[in-house]
């Protein structure tokens, strides 16, 4: 099976025969698990039709556009994308970006829905039942080092052709385990919010996480909390106490955090004057900037350049 768009193209494959394009036309029920590498500072994928999948970043950023969804993917972290969605994604940066993307089989997504549900009673009586994996929340988690070891098994794999194609299977179903515990874990943590109903508890979730993601798009935007409760549709009261019960930080340390994120991978990846790195990060004058860089980092943005040049 061979794609015939640009972005397939340029994704390294762990098994040449194993690939998914929806724009030539392949069907996700027909195509098996697969591992895809990327290195590169212009990538652009058009929009696709995607398995369930596992996707990650080495270092700096990548834009998703996801049904009607917009999400910023950073370093450390990691999306998945639910079979069936539509989305797009793209990087633009000056050094180049490495990337992952694990693409589970239609097969495994429905066995490994089963084995989520079954009792070991169930699992011994009905070994090979199907039963469809519910939706993942469109919501970045952290990786461990387990998913990071086994990244890294992935990338030696497809670069260096270190590991049988007779492991694959166990790879792909020891990361499908951790995606699942992640998401139970995040289900865990939304059902101890101190709210009664369970239905409100995940409306309150999805909310939150409405503003989180707002914040990470609009680092150079003044938002204040009356706006990002308008955004949330939640009272200005009601979001500072979630949020930092959810997050562990206020709106406002969350935007300094990744606000400041952003700006030392600017000037890693960028030449451009500290001033409008300031600027793109959200700071209106550049001594604001070099104060809270400095009590965050014990160091300026022009030492902490001078590293990296």
């Amino acid at each position: 099976m061979q794609s015939s768009c640009s972005y397939c193209s340029q994704l390294e494959k762990a098994d040449k025969h194993h690939n998914f394009c929806s724009q030539a036309g392949d069907d996700i029920r027909r195509v098996k698990n697969n591992a895809f590498y990327f290195k590169s500072r212009h990538l652009y994928s058009g929009e696709h039709i995607s398995r369930l999948t596992f996707r990650s970043i080495n270092e700096g950023y990548q834009y998703h556009a996801i049904g009607h969804k917009e999400v910023m993917l950073d370093a450390g972290k990691y999306l998945i994308t639910n079979e069936g969605e539509a989305y797009t994604s793209e990087i633009d940066t000056r050094q180049p970006i490495e990337g992952l993307v694990i693409a589970f089989s239609h097969e495994q997504a429905h066995s490994m829905g089963y084995y989520l549900e079954a009792s070991d009673e169930q699992l011994l009586d009905n070994p090979f039942r199907k039963t469809s994996i519910p939706p993942f929340y469109q919501h970045t988690f952290s990786q461990t080092q387990e998913i990071q070891s086994i990244l890294t098994d992935f990338k030696s794999a497809i670069l260096e052709s270190e590991m049988p194609i007779s492991n694959y299977d166990e790879k792909f179903h020891q990361l499908m385990v951790l995606m699942l515990q992640k998401r139970k874990a995040l289900q865990a943590k939304v059902h101890l919010m101190k709210v009664k109903k369970q239905s409100t508890k995940i409306e309150i979730f999805k909310r939150l996480s409405t503003g989180k993601e707002y914040i990470d798009l609009h680092l150079d935007k003044k938002i204040n909390l009356s706006e990002l409760s308008r955004i949330c549709t939640l009272s200005p009261f009601h979001l500072l106490r979630m949020f930092k019960e959810f997050y562990g930080q206020t709106p406002h340390q969350y935007l300094n955090t990744k606000r400041l994120e952003k700006a030392q991978f600017l000037l890693k990846d960028t030449t451009l004057p500290i001033e409008q790195i300031a600027e793109r990060v959200g700071f209106e004058h550049v001594r604001s900037f070099n104060r809270v860089f400095k009590q965050s980092l014990n160091t300026s943005p022009s030492v902490f350049r001078l590293s990296f040049f």
